[in-house]
């Protein structure tokens, strides 16, 4: 059975950076923490979410989604490069 890959991280990408300044630096705290918890706790979203935090969680749940897809797709392509080189006894 494989062993389930956990992303490292979170991107926080340039295109987002407007909507996270209209936010405060509490609301921003607030939101850090849930997308922290959604990352790697696998945590539920809270149901009572501010409007501001409602919306900015609708843009970024699916860029985190699509970003932990495409980190588990890179490990499983690395992974059967590596286990290829192995079976045909390559370094390269």
């Amino acid at each position: 059975m494989a062993k389930e890959k956990k992303k490292p991280g979170i991107i926080i990408q340039e295109q987002h950076r407007k909507a996270w300044e209209s936010l405060s630096d509490a609301k921003c705290g607030e939101l850090l923490k849930i997308l922290i918890e959604y990352q790697f706790d696998g945590g539920e979203l809270p149901s009572d979410l501010s409007p501001d935090l409602e919306m900015a969680l609708n843009f970024l749940i699916p860029v985190v989604d699509q970003q932990r897809t495409d980190y588990e797709n890179t490990c499983e392509e690395r992974s059967k490069a590596a286990k290829k080189r192995w079976v045909n006894g390559t370094d390269e």
